[in-house]
């Protein structure tokens, strides 16, 4: 009995240069389809957002007329008893006196993200 050879196939490989350009083809098409996902993804996200960021704003208005009709409010109830010039400038200061404290503790709290965490 002969032995049996196995077969031998002809094939010729391709060459690298076309490889190349075949795997430079295939990123480009997978960065592409990425990129299109994100987008359509961004999209879908900043559409879901809206709603949220005009609440956010109407918020923001709502305290701002809150922070001005606190202090004219508490003028109005004090010029009945120490009168309206002493009720602005006691509202005045005291406004004044939460915001330096205020800003001393914000201030210390930016001052102390400059720091290592065991050290805060």
């Amino acid at each position: 009995m002969s032995e049996a050879e196995p077969p031998t196939e002809t094939q010729e490989r391709p060459a690298l240069a076309s490889l190349l350009v075949e795997l430079t083809r295939d990123a480009r098409s997978f960065a592409n389809a990425e990129v299109a996902y994100l987008k359509a993804q961004a999209g879908e996200r900043a559409h879901f957002a809206v709603p949220g960021l005009i609440m956010i704003g109407i918020a923001i208005a709502l305290g701002f007329g809150t922070l001005v009709a606190v202090p004219v409010s508490l003028i109005w109830l004090l010029a009945p008893m120490i009168g309206a010039g002493w009720a602005t400038l006691a509202v005045t200061v005291a406004g004044l006196a939460v915001t330096v404290f205020l800003l001393n503790l914000g201030m210390r709290r930016v001052k102390a993200v400059m720091k290592r965490p065991e050290d805060r």
